[in-house]
């Protein structure tokens, strides 16, 4: 774990550059509003949890908690916490039956303490819905809903137009509740409806194939590699399914803003805090996999309106998920 110095709030968080992943993200992001803000802080890292039990943070006026368990086992005063809730990781399952059960046990104290901690910062509201499903009594003095946001430094609109290809960008970790083979099979779709267009998927995944569609995949993505997808795509894709019985689902979406800094909108499947995210035909298409026919229809006015829609994404990417948002919300928790 990092060592500490004395400063006024601490931010807790399981993952932290090098590591990749939307926490690690958000740490990042989060670092960022504090520090536009002067507001002095720490980071500590952790690996398990139960570390946090070896912490002394009665220095510290406000802890910031990127997984709420840093809070869960550390031994201050929750009033002192705030949670930032994401997703899967509130659900009470594991695939593993030992962690299922100890989470089945210790779900009252986990309710329990978001109940009397200062403040609980949901990244959607599906979320926040899933938890009060669980037997959180939402109380909206400490409970909200803050969508994500991300460094939009760099971001540019640029101007891709579609003329004979078509170019997806699906950037995830290759886990079944991503669905990257639904990606594949819409795809295929996507290509079978529209003859006169080439159809390439832009990917981090090297196990998937098509005969139908061209995949340029590259498994071990640099950063600069990854921006570079997005500003060649035309859509960003994610079709993540709600496996929230086995684990699992999507937050938000975190991959919509990054290529929504580019003007790039995204196909997006209507489970988890999708919808929250991607606006239907504004900037995006936001469909139930079980009814293609109607997405179809819905893909052919996006691309009617391809560049009125990139131009949508870009000002909705900017104005309302930059870090400038972050730091709004934290300037105006500063003195509460």
């Amino acid at each position: 774990m990092t060592k500490l110095t004395t400063k006024k709030w601490l931010i807790t968080t399981p993952d932290y550059p090098p590591r990749l992943g939307g926490l690690s993200t958000y740490t990042l992001a989060l670092e960022k509003a504090l520090e536009v803000n002067q507001q002095e802080f720490d980071v500590v890292v952790w690996n398990d949890p139960r570390e946090m039990s070896k912490v002394d943070a009665s220095s510290y006026e406000r802890v910031l908690n990127i997984h709420y368990m840093g809070g869960f086992f550390g031994r201050w005063n929750t009033q002192k916490n705030t949670n930032f809730i994401h997703g899967s990781e509130i659900l009470f399952y594991s695939p593993n039956i030992i962690k299922r059960i100890i989470k089945k046990i210790l779900r009252p104290k986990m309710i329990s303490y978001f109940q009397n901690s200062h403040e609980n910062i949901f990244i959607s509201e599906f979320t926040m819905n899933k938890l009060n499903s669980f037997g959180l009594n939402v109380d909206y003095s400490r409970d909200s809903v803050f969508h994500n946001c991300i460094d939009t430094n760099g971001a540019e609109l640029i101007d891709n137009n579609i003329i004979s290809e078509i170019l997806f960008v699906c950037i995830v970790r290759d886990v079944p509740h991503k669905n990257l083979d639904g990606v594949i099979k819409l795809l295929e779709d996507i290509a079978a409806h529209n003859p006169t267009l080439k159809i390439k998927l832009l990917t981090n995944s090297s196990r998937i194939t098509s005969n139908r569609i061209t995949i340029e995949a590259k498994s071990e993505l640099s950063d600069s590699q990854r921006e570079e997808f997005y500003r060649r795509a035309h859509f960003n894709i994610l079709l993540s399914k709600d496996d929230s019985d086995k684990g699992f689902y999507e937050g938000f979406g975190l991959t919509c803003l990054e290529a929504g800094k580019y003007g790039v909108p995204s196909i997006v499947s209507n489970t988890g805090g999708l919808p929250e995210n991607v606006h239907h035909l504004y900037n995006g298409v936001v469909f139930n996999p079980k009814f293609t026919d109607e997405f179809h229809d819905d893909f052919k006015k996006a691309l009617g309106n391809y560049s009125k829609m990139r131009d949508n994404t870009f000002k909705h990417t900017l104005s309302s998920h930059s870090i400038d948002m972050f730091s709004k919300l934290f300037r105006n928790r500063k003195n509460l």
